[in-house]
């Protein structure tokens, strides 16, 4: 929305998009798009309690996941977080 007024009162401005805030926006986007799906659930379901319980997970670059597994109480067995992710995704197409 601001390029164009940008553009008109400073014609001769470069417009750069750094990396920080398309990170933090797309951030905003997901934590959004969680909370509206996981919503859509009853609170006692299984999905509901995984998109509450691990959106740390959900957040993190998949490049950046452990492979060690730990004990996940909310599926009530031992995952490795690429694996919570895994199962967490598919309770949604979205």
């Amino acid at each position: 929305a601001y390029i164009p007024i940008i553009r008109k009162l400073f014609p001769k401005a470069e417009i750069v998009l750094d990396r920080f805030h398309i990170v933090q926006h797309l951030s905003r986007a997901m934590m959004t798009t969680r909370i509206a799906i996981m919503k859509a659930f009853d609170k006692t379901s299984l999905p509901y309690r995984a998109m509450k319980n691990h959106w740390k997970i959900l957040q993190k670059d998949s490049r950046k996941l452990s492979d060690k597994a730990f004990y996940s109480r909310t599926f009530r067995q031992t995952l490795t977080p690429r694996e919570i992710v895994q199962k967490t995704l598919d309770f949604s197409p979205e």
